[in-house]
This record gives structure tokens, C-alpha cells and sequence, in this order.
């Protein structure tokens, strides 16, 4: 919040971003096939009504040939270093009386990262990217993964 825990001058970005689904900000997430790029675009007339003054305060051209994105190589090496074969785990979880326990329901053996599969789940909606940036501390962006889309993003899933 400007003014207590943060600067009055602090500005902050926070969007969740989906494939072709406009933010009431107006930005969303775009595959590119033909130059291998998954691009962040924005649309201003998908701006909300209730924005109209943020809206009113951007530049009246906005330049198609100046977006952000990740080239798909870029993407799968870095995705593949982190999720390259690893389990994936569906847990039940108790607390009793603020002691936690976890019982183990499934257990899923995952090979083979994807690229394709990453693609298509970004385009089905399963993967968001998320921004949290500010002036004066930037959070990142990250690709969030909808859970029962994670053995999906492989060609090999085996339960064991």
C-alpha cells in the first residue's frame, strides 16, 4: 500500500495472464508458431470500462513491434533444467489441531519434458504466467501450472 508500508511514489504491475483471454487491463498471453515465441500482447480496447482513466493515461500508439516474450528454446531449456524427469505427488493433508499430516495418494513417475505439451497447455489455459513487479522490488514473473495439467507436460507419466 503507497504511503505505509511502501513509498508514495511505489508503482506496481500484478497480472495473471492467460492465452487470448484479455485482463481487464487488456493484456494476454499469444503463441507465435511462425518466430517460436510465446509473446505477452495487449489490446486496448479490452480495457475495462472502470480502468478508462489508467487507460487514458497510455500512449495513443502502441507499437506491435515492441513486445515482450520468450523465445520457445529459451522457454524449454529453462523449463527443462527444473522439470526435466521428477515425481509428481497428490497428497491428503489433516491438521490436528495445527499438526499437520500427509498421506501420500498418488505418486506419479514424469519423463520427458515437452515442449509441444507445454505449448498446447499454455493455449488450453493451463499454464498462466504471472507478473509481480514493483519499483522498488520486483517479484518476477512466473509460469503457473494449473496441478492436474503438470503430468500432461510430459510423454511419459507413470503411476507408482
Amino acid at each position: 500500500m503507497a504511503g505505509t508500508k511502501y513509498p508514495e511514489n511505489e508503482r506496481s504491475f500484478r497480472q495473471t495472464l492467460s492465452f487470448r483471454k484479455p485482463t481487464r487491463r487488456g493484456f494476454f498471453v499469444d503463441i507465435d508458431s511462425v518466430n517460436e515465441r510465446v509473446i505477452v500482447r495487449f489490446d486496448p480496447s479490452s480495457v475495462s470500462e472502470e480502468l478508462a482513466g489508467w487507460k487514458n493515461t497510455l500512449p495513443e500508439h502502441y507499437d506491435e513491434d515492441y513486445v515482450p516474450y520468450w523465445g520457445f528454446k529459451d522457454l524449454y531449456h529453462k523449463a527443462g533444467v527444473k522439470l526435466g524427469n521428477c515425481f509428481y505427488a497428490l497428497a491428503d493433508v489433516k491438521d490436528d489441531n495445527g499438526e499437520y499430516f500427509c498421506r501420500y495418494s498418488e505418486i506419479i513417475q514424469l519423463q520427458g519434458f515437452s515442449l509441444d505439451r507445454f505449448l498446447r497447455a499454455i493455449s488450453r489455459g493451463d499454464i498462466l504466467i504471472d507478473f509481480d513487479a514493483r519499483t522498488s522490488h520486483n517479484h518476477g514473473t512466473k509460469f503457473r501450472t494449473r496441478p492436474n495439467a503438470i503430468p500432461k507436460l510430459y510423454e511419459i507419466a507413470t503411476n507408482i
